[in-house]
């Protein structure tokens, strides 16, 4: 199990920059299969473009399954509704590509 404090990478989860150097942490250890926690303490700033980057890039690559067994820890719920919104619009357009 890896417990990553999101606060020793950066002090927001907003930009885009930031979700993809959080990406590049995340990615070798989802490619190891390990169990991965990310804790949310002391991070206020939410926005699309960090999730987008992050999370729902590598939900691409490994699967909504594997990405959403990552445990969020002390996530606010503007950070979790956030996540949630960046993932669910991911699914919508990967179900219209599906489509065409």
């Amino acid at each position: 199990m890896k417990i990553l404090n999101l606060r020793d990478y950066t002090e927001e989860a907003a930009s885009k920059g930031k979700g993809i150097e959080f990406k590049e942490v995340l990615q070798p250890l989802l490619e190891n299969e390990e169990q991965i926690i990310v804790d949310f303490s002391e991070i206020s700033r939410f926005a699309s473009p960090f999730f987008n980057n992050s999370f729902s890039a590598l939900a691409i690559i490994y699967g909504f399954e594997r990405i959403f067994s990552i445990e969020l820890r002390n996530i606010s719920k503007i950070g979790r509704d956030t996540f949630e919104s960046s993932m669910e619009k991911l699914r919508k357009l990967l179900i219209r590509r599906q489509r065409k």
